[in-house]
Order: C-alpha cells, then structure tokens, then sequence
C-alpha cells in the first residue's frame, strides 16, 4: 500500500520504549499492519503542532506528557476546529485514579476512550479495533 493511502496514527508518550511496544505489538497482532504509519512524539506541545497539522485515524495519548497534559491535549483538540476533532483518541495512564475532575470534564467527547497503561497490550490492539470499525484490523490467525 502507498503511504499515501496507508492509515495515519498518532501515539504521544514521553516513554519511548512503550510508544515501540505499541508499534511492534500491532505490528504481531495485526496481520495488515503495513497498512498503517505511525508518527510518535514526546510531549504534549508536540502532539498539538501535529494534531493541528494533519489529520490521523487515530490517536494514543499519554495521560502525563511533559509540559501540556494529554488532558490539555485532548481539550484543545476536540474543542476546537481542528482537523482531528472527531478522531478517535485512546487515552492511557498508569494511574487512572488521577485527576477525576478533568475524566467529568471530558467525558463530553464520545471519541475518547481511556485505557490503563498496564493493561495487556492485546487489549490495546483490540481497542482500537473498535473504534477503527468493523474489518479494518486483520487479526493474525483469525
């Protein structure tokens, strides 16, 4: 498939063995992986220049990013007229305990969906099989 027509996602996390993880377990998981790119950064400003740049399929972002939050990210994306206002974002976090106030406030957006970061990266995958739709994802062995 050509880049140009390969699925764009967009992982944002200071962690950047955990933002290859992510990779190399879709890659295992996926059997049509190279149909998608993924773009990675390591903090919150960044993922806004890129949000604001260029629209993506989906989006994984770390909960505590480096200087803007995931949560500024998310409520300055989805709140204004950006080109990935109506992306599907996974928020992830080692503590979803974290912050209440701010999971209220956000649970406005209906494409946002939040996940442990500890959680089995299978269920990761299958997450954003969900929101990516029905046979988007070839699993392996399925």
């Amino acid at each position: 498939m050509s880049s140009q027509n390969r699925k764009q996602a967009l992982i944002a996390d200071d962690n950047v063995d955990f933002a290859e993880l992510i990779q190399d377990m879709f890659s295992a998981y996926v059997e049509n992986s190279d149909d998608f790119e993924f773009t990675t950064v390591p903090s919150g400003e960044a993922a806004c220049r890129k949000l604001n740049d260029k629209r993506y399929d989906f989006v994984i972002l770390d909960v505590n990013l480096p200087g803007i939050s995931g949560y500024e990210v998310v409520k300055s994306v989805l709140t204004h007229d950006s080109p990935n206002r109506r992306t599907p974002v996974l928020m992830i976090s080692g503590d979803m305990d974290a912050s209440p106030s701010n999971l209220k406030e956000l649970a406005k957006f209906d494409n946002l969906y939040f996940i442990e970061k500890h959680a089995e990266m299978e269920r990761i995958i299958r997450k954003i099989a969900l929101f990516l739709g029905p046979g988007t994802l070839k699993f392996q062995g399925s």
